[in-house]
């Protein structure tokens, strides 16, 4: 991802927004069967979901043809059966929420964009980023005190860091443009 570089631009910004969306997306409905079993660890996920701050951003750069944005395939997603996994997936999303910071302050910079005209992803929490990240932990204690659920949490984080490598390390995949010829 070029999200630091000097040379990033508004559209490759908004491609990354795009590709940020299918994955959060994707990511998200596999994690929803488990917003009850995530609320009894103290994690309260369905106030942490990231999709609404990316569709605002997309909003925000005149991107409002949902329907025409790339997708995962669904067998790409982790499967996240269970209350481990989830918590293994949910460690990626939140702590993609700690380089979120730095990358907001540079898209600030160099596109001009915050979280009132498309950054609000990047801007997350805003400053109780420290304070929701240790709420995290505690969580994640909480619902991984045992050594294979620990296990199982891993392997979900190292599968979900794997679909982020391989829907951004594909120049190939569709954008916008090429599924929508409005």
């Amino acid at each position: 991802m070029e999200l630091t570089s000097p040379a990033l631009s508004r559209t490759t910004y908004l491609e990354t927004v795009r590709r940020f969306f299918a994955i959060y997306s994707a990511l998200e409905e596999r994690l929803e069967p488990h917003l009850p079993a995530l609320d009894r660890v103290g994690l309260e996920w369905a106030a942490r979901r990231k999709t609404a701050w990316l569709r605002r951003d997309l909003q925000a750069l005149g991107d409002v043809h949902e329907e025409c944005l790339s997708t995962v395939a669904p067998e790409r997603v982790p499967r996240l059966e269970t209350l481990p996994a989830a918590l293994g997936c949910c460690y990626v999303l939140e702590g993609a929420t700690l380089g979120g910071q730095v990358i907001g302050r540079h898209v600030r910079q160099q596109l001009a964009l915050g979280p009132e005209n498309g950054a609000s992803f990047f801007a997350s929490y805003g400053a109780l980023v420290p304070q929701k990240w240790q709420a995290f932990c505690v969580s994640l204690e909480r619902g991984l005190s045992e050594s294979p659920a620990r296990a199982e949490a891993i392997a979900a984080a190292e599968a979900t860091f794997g679909l982020f490598l391989e829907q951004f390390g594909d120049a190939s995949l569709p954008t916008r443009e090429a599924q929508c010829h409005d």
